[in-house]
């Protein structure tokens, strides 16, 4: 079996995105959805005693809520619509996590290229497994 044939590569424009339906078989990717996972429900960043699970209950999975109460959408398609354009500034992923972290969390953002945001990236990712591509949508 040849490398390519390992993924399943959909073409979007000229955006190639590995599905993680057979990467998801990699022990190493595996460990590392995990560990964004644990991360996800545990880690406070020196915050507010706040987690990222605080404000996106069950892991991300279903509609969650602001500090302030104020219903936000699941985090279930957040990879596939980053990055996102917002009154001209382009945000990723890893910038939108920062923000949560600094933010809601108050806490200290993991910094870019940090085993904790590719952690935090890699667990987001997952649950985006199956989800159109639309870069800048909405998120659901």
């Amino acid at each position: 079996m040849n490398r390519l044939s390992q993924y399943a590569l959909v073409i979007v424009g000229t955006l190639w995105v590995v599905s993680f339906a057979e990467a998801a078989s990699n022990p190493d990717l595996e460990a590392k959805i995990k560990e964004g996972h644990q991360l996800f429900t545990t880690a406070t960043f020196q915050g507010n005693g706040r987690v990222c699970e605080t404000c996106h209950v069950a892991g991300g999975r279903t509609q969650g809520h602001l500090p302030n109460g104020k219903p936000m959408p699941s985090l279930m398609n957040a990879a596939a619509v980053f990055p996102r354009v917002r009154q001209g500034h382009i945000t990723t992923l890893e910038d939108q996590i920062r923000k949560c972290v600094g933010g809601a969390i108050e806490g200290t953002p993991p910094a870019y290229g940090s085993e904790e945001l590719g952690a935090l990236s890699v667990y987001l990712t997952s649950l985006s497994q199956g989800k159109a591509i639309e870069l800048g949508g909405t998120p659901q």
